[in-house]
């Protein structure tokens, strides 16, 4: 049985508290104290950001990521009997590169080719996402051509292109699926000592980046065509197993450094 740790789950009622502070309707709140409570609110938003943290520092030391390959309907399958087995935390690593696309995607003409227009919006998605995940300065791609992209998925597929060719790589959606990561096990209510995280749809050149970069311990899984219930539970033994094999090395003879990346890639 995975051990509970108390910490996180301190962390986790701390969240819900702030956050039906931050979710009371001042419009029908009385007037006599309704200033006081306009402060408790500005109080809650700012210590959610801080328990956010704090959640996500607990996410570093115990989530261990599956990063899936394989045809659309095999990952969704693999991820759907993960799902109702109420084992993993879930998230799609296309999610980033479709948000940043969508308004380029919205703003092409009938010739559908980029320009600078286009550019820029995908500049001011970038930096949008950055403040968002709490970045003070990033270092922006600078344009390379100018293409026709045919279809919304073309689209999507440049500009994933054109972020993981620039500066800031992997790192960017590494940080963003990180912080999807940490809203989702919240809401799950994620407190155990191993927090399973599935990563589905990355492409094969980002795969192994992924499994290697967002946690301790990663794999990638190439699921087959055919997906069942066993051959599910089978590879989260195996993920199980290198946490395990982790943890001993880290807290045995000192061999391995509590800092190193352990990933493996597996046949599911």
């Amino acid at each position: 049985m995975t051990t509970k740790t108390s910490h996180p789950q301190q962390l986790l009622q701390q969240l819900k508290t702030a956050q039906e502070i931050v979710d009371i309707d001042l419009l029908s709140w009385p007037r006599s104290t309704l200033a006081s409570k306009e402060i408790q609110q500005i109080e809650a938003k700012a210590s959610i950001r801080s328990l956010q943290e704090q959640y996500g520092a607990y996410l570093l030391q115990s989530a261990a990521v599956m990063v899936l390959q394989g045809s659309e309907a095999a990952q969704n399958t693999f991820q759907a009997i993960a799902k109702a087995e109420g084992h993993t935390v879930n998230v799609d690593a296309g999610r980033l590169y479709r948000e940043l696309a969508e308004p380029t995607e919205a703003s092409l003409g009938d010739r559908r080719e980029w320009g600078v227009s286009q550019f820029q919006q995908l500049l001011y998605g970038l930096m949008t996402v950055a403040r968002d995940l709490g970045l003070t300065e990033i270092t922006l791609p600078r344009p390379v051509d100018w293409p026709v992209t045919a279809d919304a998925a073309a689209t999507v597929a440049h500009v994933r292109n054109i972020i993981r060719h620039s500066p800031v790589g992997d790192t960017l959606q590494a940080l963003y699926l990180r912080h999807l990561v940490m809203l989702e096990a919240i809401r799950l209510g994620w407190d155990e000592a191993v927090v399973p995280v599935l990563v589905a749809h990355a492409v094969p050149e980002e795969a192994q980046v992924l499994a290697q970069g967002l946690y301790r311990a990663g794999i990638v899984v190439d699921v087959p065509e055919t997906v069942d219930r066993a051959l599910v539970l089978k590879t989260f033994s195996g993920l199980r197993g290198l946490v395990a094999k982790i943890r001993g090395y880290s807290n045995g003879d000192g061999s391995n450094d509590s800092n190193d990346n352990n990933n493996e890639v597996e046949k599911a």
